[in-house]
């Protein structure tokens, strides 16, 4: 067995999504600083390839269900058998409850990472027992908990988690360096002389993509001329939220100036060679794409919810308007393409923002400082009195 200490990071599923990636970070961090990582997804997908690639092994617990407590047990038995460290869940409510029973099972220290807030269930029953869920194994069976904007926090302590378990840590992002890549517009066809809008996220109605579209709409009937560019795949309704948006873009007379790239690895280059990112979405937790853009020196456009005023700093550091305004959106992105002094001046500070308070450096840091303080708490819990 490794000498090297381990750590079990349980994810929401195997997709790549933003709270995967900010675990990708910090799994690169701990194999780096000497850690044996393992994983629990409890599905399959491009996101357990790209562990595999890094050498990390992959276990596929059901964490979907928060009723399933031999989901717990099983997991117990695998931090025990596998000498697990340390257990730090970056799965939504029932991944977290069950990391949480699991790790008081079999005596380990778990931290919960709140990527976004739950969403509870609206059966009043169901309800309750989440309510008590949250209550207790916040209080019982986990040792911290880590939120990625304020506004999470205060969330969650609204949904009966212990206040006195929360840290407050940014998601954090490399700098983007990358230069326009010319193969990208011959891929698509795009001439280099038109404004190029983005979208990034999995598509489905709380992503705001429909909205996106409207505003396009609005802004073509105007002589604006731009592309938009809508990244990322119809994960939740099998291909049907695609088509709706596909139809939606050809009734509004702008399929041609629509482009559904689904879902790419090249994300650094395609933000090098937009002009500003747009992300009227419903409801967030701290996009990490929202980052990413400002990392590659875009304007943000975005809606006030979650996290995101933490960082969009409105007609400083991008632009806020209110979710489903679809007429201010367009105002928005008619007045950036429209001034591109403006533009490059508001790209310029989210910028510095990032490179400031939102790196990737920052985040790993705070996150491995969280561990040391939990792992020195528990062993002075533990420690015989004498030794106190």
């Amino acid at each position: 067995m490794s000498a090297n200490p381990k750590i079990l990071y349980p994810i929401i599923d195997g997709q790549v999504t933003g709270g995967n990636i900010v675990c990708l970070h910090l799994i690169e961090t701990a194999l780096n600083q000497g850690w044996d990582v393992l994983v629990n997804s409890p599905s399959e997908g491009r996101f357990c390839d790209i562990l595999r690639d890094k050498g990390v092994k992959i276990y596929h617990l059901d964490t979907t269900r928060s009723f399933n407590w031999l989901s717990a047990g099983k997991m117990a038995q695998l931090i025990k058998k596998e000498g697990i460290s340390l257990v730090h869940a970056h799965a939504p409510f029932a991944g977290s409850i069950i990391s949480s029973l699991a790790g008081k099972l079999a005596g380990v220290p778990v931290i919960i990472h709140a990527h976004s807030q739950n969403s509870l269930s609206s059966n009043s029953i169901i309800r309750s027992y989440q309510n008590i869920m949250n209550y207790w194994t916040s209080r019982k069976c986990c040792h911290g908990i880590i939120a990625v904007s304020h506004q999470i926090k205060h969330a969650f302590i609204k949904e009966g988690f212990d206040s006195s378990k929360f840290h407050v840590v940014h998601n954090g992002t490399p700098v983007n360096n990358h230069k326009v890549d010319s193969n990208i517009h011959n891929e698509l066809n795009i001439p280099e002389d038109i404004p190029v809008v983005i979208h990034i996220g999995r598509l489905c109605k709380s992503k705001g993509q429909h909205l996106l579209l409207q505003a396009a709409a609005n802004l073509n009937q105007l002589g604006q001329e731009a592309v938009y560019l809508i990244v990322g795949n119809d994960l939740e309704q099998d291909g049907a939220y695609l088509q709706y948006l596909k139809d939606m873009a050809c009734k509004l007379g702008i399929n041609k100036l629509v482009y559904f790239l689904g879902h790419r690895s090249d994300i650094p280059q395609l933000l090098a060679l937009s002009d500003l990112l747009v992300l009227p979405s419903y409801t967030e937790g701290l996009p990490l794409v929202i980052l990413e853009a400002m990392a590659a020196g875009l304007p943000v456009v975005a809606t006030p919810v979650g996290g995101i005023p933490e960082v969009v700093i409105h007609q400083e550091t991008g632009f806020l308007v209110a979710v489903e305004d679809v007429q201010a959106l367009g105002d928005v992105i008619f007045k950036l393409l429209q001034n591109p002094l403006l533009k490059n001046e508001i790209g310029n500070k989210g910028l510095e923002m990032v490179r400031k308070d939102f790196s990737l450096e920052k985040m790993c840091e705070e996150v491995f400082d969280i561990y040391q303080k939990v792992k020195y708490f528990v062993a002075q819990r533990n420690a015989p009195a004498d030794c106190k």
